[in-house]
């Protein structure tokens, strides 16, 4: 009977212990996961900073065309241009690799009630009928190869 009352309390403790315990072991980063965060939410023309982060805000209150710099990682996930029109309007998009053949393009442009229409190429004239918030997805072409590493430059023209 004190064997079994010895081994109920050891294994009480070992379980209490053992919950308790705290893993010392920082959690691995992938190399090609978000580590930056950008400063502002809205991109100015003049911005020339390389955006990590998966959401760049664009802000056509002030500027037909807006432009900023992005980093698509190997295995990230894809990125997210936001913006707001106030009245119908037409979109020109562009897509500026820094290097040639890089593997990117607009995969969906997100509408207000959530309407997708997509994929595109590199370069991308739609017709935005309702004013709201619209989301440009921009990702990997998995039909034209592997993915890898792209910084790019977003060029974004209303009219």
């Amino acid at each position: 009977m004190k064997v079994l009352s010895h081994i109920i309390v050891m294994t009480t403790a070992f379980a209490v212990f053992s919950c308790n315990s705290k893993n010392t072991q920082p959690d691995k980063v992938s190399d090609d996961s978000v580590t930056a965060k950008k400063e502002k939410d809205t991109v100015p023309t003049e911005s020339k900073e390389i955006i990590k982060d998966t959401i760049i805000n664009l802000d056509f209150s002030s500027a037909q065309t807006q432009e900023a710099k992005g980093r698509l990682g190997k295995r990230g996930p894809d990125i997210s241009c936001n913006f707001t029109i106030k009245k119908p309007a037409s979109i020109i998009a562009t897509i500026i690799p820094d290097k040639s053949g890089c593997n990117i393009r607009f995969n969906q442009i997100i509408a207000p009630g959530n309407k997708a229409d997509g994929p595109f190429g590199t370069e991308l004239k739609y017709e935005l009928k309702t004013k709201g918030n619209y989301r440009l997805i921009i990702g990997h072409n998995m039909m034209a190869g592997d993915p890898e590493v792209c910084d790019f430059t977003i060029r974004v023209k209303l009219k």
